[in-house]
């Protein structure tokens, strides 16, 4: 994925400035803290002070009517699509904040998300440090977010009407980008799919030399140690373990 200041990225970066660290994105910058910090509260904002909460929520709303007066001047004709990890955890906040909004979650195979997770916590985290975290606490902090962030979705996924949720495999987004997503368009109804799909497809044609990144692969003990600590997300969504199928293709 190409990276630059002029791309779209997530937009719980511009959340965390606009309400002073009231993000879980601060963990990284001070990991060392993390577990034992309020940090952790603010995923799901179910144990954080209301001052906090009320900092993230203003400053989340400020940024959308942002974002939308960019796009359409303000008029809200044009649906704005947000992706941040930790919204995972916020399906409650969320939906307190807008009722209709519509979710759409993409799960894969946890031990290709340990890897990915593995792959940025080398090659990007070093730049955000404020304090340098061992092996073990990065290791620790990958795990444990992986696990709260699941066990939140899970936990309040039934609050979202089921028009409005649509889950989808991440390989059927990468194997076919165009029909998936067509099925989005089709399951929340949204019209102008015929109008979008020739550019989708023309950004295909211009990207169809991009390779996914080649993860170091994971060692017999990583295996097992996230078969251990995730495994509720491989029964959930139906990931085969290594000892149900050794090795698994399936990503």
């Amino acid at each position: 994925m190409k990276l630059s200041l002029d791309l779209p990225q997530e937009d719980e970066l511009a959340t965390n400035l606009l309400s002073y660290g009231r993000s879980q994105y601060m963990s990284i910058f001070l990991m060392r803290q993390a577990s034992t910090s309020t940090l952790q509260s603010y995923v799901s904002f179910d144990d954080a002070s209301a001052e906090d909460t009320r900092l993230w929520c203003d400053a989340f709303r400020y940024l959308l009517r942002k974002l939308s007066a960019v796009n359409d001047g303000g008029r809200g004709q044009r649906r704005l699509l947000l992706k941040s990890p930790v919204h995972t955890g916020r399906v409650k906040l969320l939906l307190k904040l807008f009722p209709e909004a519509q979710f759409i979650y993409l799960h894969r195979d946890p031990y290709r998300v340990y890897q990915s997770a593995a792959n940025m916590a080398d090659k990007a985290y070093p730049f955000m440090y404020l304090n340098t975290p061992d092996d073990l606490e990065i290791q620790e902090f990958i795990l444990s977010q992986f696990t709260q962030l699941h066990r939140l979705y899970v936990r309040d996924r039934g609050l979202i009407p089921k028009a409005n949720l649509l889950e989808l495999p991440f390989k059927t987004l990468t194997s076919d980008p165009v029909k998936a997503v067509e099925k989005i368009y089709t399951h929340f109804g949204w019209s102008g799919f015929g109008d979008l799909a020739p550019k989708l497809k023309k950004f295909q044609s211009q990207n169809k030399g991009y390779k996914k990144n080649n993860f170091v692969p994971l060692s017999s003990a990583e295996r097992k140690m996230v078969a251990s600590r995730w495994r509720e997300a491989f029964e959930e969504f139906g990931y085969p373990l290594d000892d149900e199928k050794k090795h698994s293709a399936c990503n």
